[in-house]
């Protein structure tokens, strides 16, 4: 099995799109990089002499720091979309382990959860017209060698 060489500017440009939902985080990094001592006024920018790479990885945290809250607000925000469509007691699940779970963790939870209610449906295990439909009886009725098929 031959490994694909991957340039590390690649790897950063691909990452990048993951991390930053728009261009505003890399542009203002960039403009960090390479414009910011230029608008400096003389006195601070001698000031900054040789604290340059200290500063733009102080800032590159903040700014990764910011994206993945903005990472966070975009799944819960996917999660409560995807909520809408789920029975109560799955509702009441993810309320239960949003404080010790992430928003990305318990939206593949809820994944997970439409995957194996669309199967119940597909496979007429039961009968219903949507999830909100589907009732824990429903569950614990499944043959266990049904229910090991979709898992």
């Amino acid at each position: 099995m031959n490994k694909v060489k991957v340039t590390l500017g690649a790897r950063a440009c691909r990452i990048s799109t993951k991390i930053f939902h728009n261009d505003e985080d890399a542009r203002f990094l960039k403009f960090l990089k390479h414009d910011y001592e230029k608008e400096l006024p003389e006195k601070s920018r001698k000031l900054i002499l040789g604290k340059k790479e200290k500063l733009f990885l102080i800032y590159t945290c903040e700014v990764f720091r910011l994206s993945i809250s903005k990472q966070h607000d975009y799944y819960e925000r996917k999660l409560n979309e995807l909520l809408k469509e789920m029975p109560d007691y799955v509702v009441k699940f993810v309320d239960a382990k949003q404080d010790i779970r992430s928003p990305l963790t318990l939206f593949n939870y809820e994944r997970d959860y439409r995957e194996f209610f669309n199967w119940l449906i597909a496979e007429g295990i039961v009968h219903c017209e949507s999830f909100r439909d589907i009732k824990p009886e429903h569950l614990e009725n499944i043959p266990l060698e049904k229910a090991v098929i979709i898992f």
